[in-house]
């Protein structure tokens, strides 16, 4: 009994040794020349270098990139990476060779977006797209204008009592309240009362989503085995959400026609007509996934510029000019919605902003459908081949952005864009995968950036060296406190606004 419990043990062991080796061990060894890049452990691959870099990924990718060039691979675990920086390669993945999100990506994404836009499949994505950019024009701009003029009058209060009590204020967690309960009016037609309380059910669930799935990506695919079985955590903040968004439809599906006619169009308005037109939608994951993808993005957007532009008190007065031209004597909180494109200075301030802070900073995880030989750098990447283009490494290339460093809005003039390369600048990425929301974020923190700068005079309330870039699915300003610069709990950007008293206020 004994040897016969032995042979079965060494066997147990052996087949154990050989899925390791198999997994492990012969990709490293395979693939060991077909790039260069840092040398990976056997085990944990490059994964230690990020995990005691915990936050700053994107910084990573850029020390790499100084070392090893525009071509490289890492090792997360058993998956290899190739991570691109040349624009010319940027180009031929995103736009040429149209990659699909990789498999990591869209397994991980799914417990919550179903099979919503952000993660559909190569064959359906193109008309689902061409049908949602048909219906997020026009009309739907200026309803949008309406939602966010209904809740920020919220944010208009928050940032008065914050002035009147001369107290800081944490800009992006107010902003990230704002934008959420915008995206949620415009998505559903009801607030998610973000702003009037963060401890809600629903901004508490879309807080623990986008954590857990921050950690289901970066542990992929150990986290993801059994779903979301083994993270209740996520599970349960999921139920949340979709309740919520089962009663938005159900009310929606009962709703009398003049109730319609009576409100701002939202896209459950948008999809439910694209259904109407025969075009097959999961209504509600396209919903929640705008949602999910279109809240912290911009608030962290405007958090970013609001730093960068609180370090240069020529940018602001630049900025105050501008917007007072466009106000004239109005006393409204936000501008009219024709006026907001107007910004043309302040659009460049954003951008530039953008450029230095890119919310989605590593970009988005693509997966390669055949062989391909990289026109920029010359190297073979085979099928199955996982890439990333992280844009905040070609914002830094001082070939198309000299003194990357520096913050310069000029950069983003007619004449400065038109000479650069198209896809050297990636905020929002390009090509037929490119952000279907740019639009909206852009109106959004134009038009909430328009009157933050209308009304009040911005500092900040701490040093900016104070101010961290901590990634996660996004990045996103922190403060650190201590001479080991730990993250402060729940902080990002404090400020102290001062009312201009030359703007006269209804």
């Amino acid at each position: 009994m004994s040897a016969l419990f032995l042979k079965i043990l060494l066997l147990l062991l052996s087949t154990l040794f050989s899925l390791f080796v198999w997994v492990f061990v012969l990709p490293k060894v395979v693939y060991r020349r077909s790039l260069p890049g840092p040398r990976p452990s056997l085990i944990w691959g490059n994964t230690l270098e990020f995990a005691r870099n915990v936050g700053r990924a994107p910084r990573v990718f850029h020390r790499f990139r100084d070392i090893y060039g525009r071509c490289y691979q890492v090792w997360f675990f058993y998956h290899r990476i190739a991570v691109l920086s040349d624009v010319e390669d940027v180009k031929f993945i995103a736009q040429t060779v149209n990659a699909p999100k990789a498999t990591a990506f869209k397994r991980t994404l799914t417990v919550f977006g179903g099979r919503g836009l952000l993660i559909v499949d190569e064959k359906l994505h193109p008309t689902r797209r061409r049908v949602i950019a048909k219906h997020m024009h026009g009309d739907f701009m200026r309803h949008l204008h309406e939602h966010i003029r209904a809740q920020a009058a919220i944010w208009a209060k928050k940032l008065r009592e914050a002035a009147t009590r001369d107290e800081p204020l944490d800009l992006d967690k107010t902003a990230t309240a704002l934008t959420l309960d915008v995206i949620c009016s415009a998505g559903f037609g009801r607030s998610a009362n973000a702003q009037a309380d963060l401890n809600e059910e629903l901004p508490q669930a879309i807080a623990r989503t986008m954590f857990e799935l921050g950690r289901n990506v970066a542990l992929y695919p150990f986290r993801n085995m059994f779903g979301w079985y083994l993270n209740p955590p996520l599970r349960a903040a999921c139920d949340v959400i979709q309740r919520f968004a089962l009663d938005a439809w159900h009310t929606r599906l009962t709703e009398p026609p003049e109730a319609r006619q009576a409100r701002p169009m939202d896209l459950l308005d948008v999809f439910l007509d694209a259904v109407g037109e025969g075009v097959k939608f999961d209504v509600l994951s396209e919903v929640v996934t705008f949602m999910l993808a279109g809240h912290e993005t911009t608030a962290h957007s405007i958090a970013w510029t609001v730093y960068e532009v609180a370090q240069r008190p020529e940018v602001q007065q630049q900025i105050q000019a501008e917007v007072d031209a466009l106000y004239g004597e109005r006393t409204e909180f936000l501008l009219p919605f024709e006026d907001v494109a107007r910004l043309e200075y302040l659009g460049r301030v954003w951008k530039e902003a953008l450029r230095l802070h890119p919310v989605a900073a590593t970009g988005t995880y693509r997966e390669l459908p055949h062989d391909v030989q990289l026109p920029g750098t010359g190297y073979v990447l085979e099928r199955g081949t996982k890439v990333l283009m992280p844009p905040y490494v070609l914002h830094r290339d001082p070939e198309y952005w000299p003194e990357p460093e520096a913050f310069r809005p000029e950069r983003f003039t007619r004449e400065a864009i038109a000479q650069r390369h198209p896809f050297a600048y990636q905020a929002f990425s390009s090509g037929p995968r490119n952000c279907i929301g740019q639009a909206v974020a852009t109106h959004e923190a134009m038009a909430l950036l328009g009157a933050l700068y209308r009304h009040y005079r911005v500092q900040l309330a701490c040093a900016p060296s104070d101010v961290a870039e901590f990634h996660d699915l996004t990045l996103k300003p922190q403060l650190v406190i201590g001479p080991r610069r730990q993250p402060h709990p729940g902080a990002g950007l404090p400020l102290r606004l001062s009312a201009r008293s030359e703007v006269v206020r209804a």
